[in-house]
């Protein structure tokens, strides 16, 4: 008897969406690049990995197309690249996943922002002003908040000082 893998049923889910922004934008180009970015390997791989349901690893994968568009927008206007953008930790799991697939990762790096995004877990410590940053764009960018997002979004807002979830407070 052949065995059967999570992979084989999910012609029942649909793909991921694709990114719709609030307004016209100066990166629109970079838009197009990240919009076309096959990730369907990723999105499995999530499926598989990590035994998330087919709709969870849909919203991983487009919010992770979010992700990288803000990183789009914020690197036309900087001189530097450290950008203090930091995903939430879904997202994380499929830039993860990206990053695993070495050329294919610098592929899409070079073809999207024009260099290599590294990923310093150092950087990417979930400083509350990164977040702030992330917050800033991410509203500014996209009509709708993923609730992948809700625990940077409103843990933060509820913290005696707003820039740690409300259990770890000063006091």
């Amino acid at each position: 008897m052949q065995s059967l893998k999570l992979t084989d049923f999910n012609f029942h889910c649909a793909p991921d969406k694709k990114i719709v922004l609030r307004k016209e934008s100066a990166a629109a180009d970079k838009l197009v690049k990240i919009n076309a970015l096959n990730l369907e390997d990723i999105r499995l791989r999530i499926i598989e990995k990590h035994e998330f349901p087919c709709q969870l690893a849909n919203e991983i994968i487009s919010e992770y197309r979010k992700f990288l568009y803000m990183v789009a927008l914020k690197s036309r206007n900087s001189k530097t690249r450290d950008l203090g953008i930091s995903p939430c930790p879904m997202v994380d799991i499929a830039w993860h996943l990206h990053i695993l697939d070495t050329q294919r990762y610098e592929k899409d790096c070079q073809e999207i922002f024009g260099f290599f995004l590294n990923h310093n877990p150092i950087q990417f410590r979930h400083e509350a002003n990164d977040f702030d940053l992330t917050k800033e764009l991410y509203r500014d960018s996209f009509a709708e908040v993923s609730f992948l997002w809700d625990q940077i979004f409103h843990d933060l807002a509820d913290s005696c000082c707003g820039s740690h979830p409300p259990n770890k407070c000063c006091d």
